[in-house]
Order: C-alpha cells, then sequence, then structure tokens
C-alpha cells in the first residue's frame, strides 16, 4: 500500500454488473485484552509509533470501570517504526492494532455477511481535533483490505470542523496501484458531544459490492447513521480486517502534530444487535 495514496486512502468502491458478498465464515468475539502469539486475535502494526500502545486497568475517565483499557498515543515530531518506516514519508504517524486475518476461521479473512461491530471509545478533554490539530486526516476505526480502507470513521485536521464521519472509497481511475479515493462522507456525530467520557458506538453492517449493501451507526443508543449502498470495493474484496486506534495522515509536518491519546475497551463483534 502507498500510505493513503495522497491525502486520503478511504472506503467502497467502483460499479460492478454483479453483488459480492462476503462468506459468512465466522461469527461472534470478544476482544479485552493483549493476546500473544501467532494466533492472537489482534496485533500491533509495523507502522506503530514505537511504545505508543498499552493495556491499562484504571478508568481513564474516573468511572466504576477496572479495564482492561486500550490506550493509543502520537506524539510531536514522531513517526513510524524501525521495522517500517513507510508512514513517516507520507508525514504519517499512527497507533493501532489490526485484526488477525490470518488466524484461520473463526476471524478469517473476510468478515461475516452481516454482522454488528460494538466498542467503547474515549476522547479525552481537549483531544487535539478539527481546529486543535494540524492538518490531516485522523481515522479512528476501519475496515481495512490491504490497500485502502473499505469503510473508516474519520475526521479532518486543521479545519474548523469536529464533525466526525463515516467515509467509503472507490478505486482512483486508471491507478497503477490500485489505491482509493474518498466515495461517500457520512456525518456521525460532533465529537464535543462525547469528548472527556465514554462513548459506545454500534455499528451494523451488510457487506457487499452492490447497493444491497447497508450501515446503520448508533451512538449511545441514538441512530446517527442510516446508509445504503456498497460497502466494499470489488477490485479489493479479499481480505477485510478491523483496525482500531488512532491515525493521522498525510500531516502538514510531524513537528506541528499536536499529541493525543485515545482509549477503547469492549471490542465485540455479534451477529445479533446488542443490547443499546
Amino acid at each position: 500500500m502507498k500510505v493513503f495514496a495522497t491525502i486520503l486512502v478511504l472506503l467502497i468502491g467502483s460499479t460492478q454488473p454483479s453483488t459480492i458478498h462476503a462468506q459468512e465464515n465466522h461469527g461472534t468475539f470478544t476482544y479485552n485484552s493483549m493476546e500473544t502469539g501467532p494466533r492472537r486475535a489482534f496485533f500491533e502494526k509495523d507502522r506503530n509509533l514505537p511504545n505508543s500502545y498499552s493495556v491499562i486497568r484504571t478508568d481513564p475517565f474516573g468511572g466504576s470501570g477496572n479495564g482492561p483499557v486500550h490506550r493509543f498515543e502520537i506524539r510531536t515530531g514522531e513517526c513510524g517504526s524501525p521495522l517500517d518506516q513507510g508512514d513517516c514519508s507520507y508525514n504519517a504517524v499512527r497507533s493501532e492494532l489490526a485484526e488477525n486475518n490470518h488466524r484461520g476461521t473463526r476471524f478469517g479473512r473476510i468478515q461475516p455477511r452481516e454482522a454488528w461491530y460494538e466498542w467503547d471509545i474515549g476522547f479525552p478533554d481537549g483531544f487535539p481535533f478539527g481546529p486543535r490539530q494540524t492538518r490531516g486526516y485522523y481515522l479512528f476505526g476501519q475496515w481495512h483490505n490491504g490497500v485502502c480502507p473499505h469503510m473508516n470513521f474519520g475526521i479532518w485536521g486543521g479545519r474548523n470542523s469536529h464533525m466526525l464521519h463515516l467515509r467509503t472509497s472507490q478505486i482512483i481511475p486508471g491507478h497503477r496501484h490500485g489505491d482509493c479515493q474518498p466515495d461517500e462522507l457520512i456525518p456521525v456525530i460532533d465529537l464535543r458531544e462525547i469528548e472527556g467520557r465514554w462513548a459506545h458506538f454500534v455499528v451494523y453492517v451488510r457487506w457487499s459490492t452492490g447497493n444491497d449493501g447497508e450501515v446503520r451507526v448508533f451512538v449511545d443508543g441514538q441512530q446517527r447513521v442510516q446508509f445504503n449502498g456498497r460497502t466494499l470495493i470489488p477490485e479489493h474484496v479479499g481480505r477485510n480486517h478491523f483496525d482500531f486506534g488512532i491515525y493521522l495522515a498525510n500531516a502538514d509536518s510531524l513537528r506541528r502534530v499536536q499529541p493525543a491519546e485515545l482509549y477503547y475497551r469492549d471490542i465485540r463483534r455479534t451477529r445479533q444487535q446488542p443490547p443499546m
């Protein structure tokens, strides 16, 4: 992958006459801790900022939760890993966990045909989004195919906007590497409404390369998105793994990146709608 071809490599794909669905080869999981070994459910990306991910057991927002909580951070002037410096050349910095789509049928290479995804996300007070951050594009969760995301949740930095969006992608016409560009941009929620606390996200997805795809997004039990259309990039249907954390792509300068911390807990995928 060319690390977000220009400024965003995002979600669903171009038109094909036939609809392709992801196979339904596995169903549910709950991910609350950092496993080890080759069959672990999630792993840290090679391009992560070193020492930027940890598991903590104290609630960062002073609640009654006792963890585990996934903590991610980015820092000013830093990027990449000694193993992979690719992000540095694009003024990008990340701390993410990626779903292990090599581990067999339980987590598989692709998602179930239909699934409910659920997680809590915590933006601390003063989190540098929108005008608080230098220019760039944040991703806080994405379904990725190894080339670019089918879909992601993100927000622009360096702009006078606080709106989190669900984005889909399409192939850049004629691009020799098959990179992607934004397609649909769907408002979800103003992040100022949820900073300083846990926010509960529930996302239903019907995966499809045709117009019968569907996405519903609920935040704290309130439906925020109803989208019908393509949810897969037809040219890159193969693998579809869920990644979560914090990724700031294409900043104007790493020296201008404002440091940030982000928290997740109780990441789940289920076949049936979970309680709101």
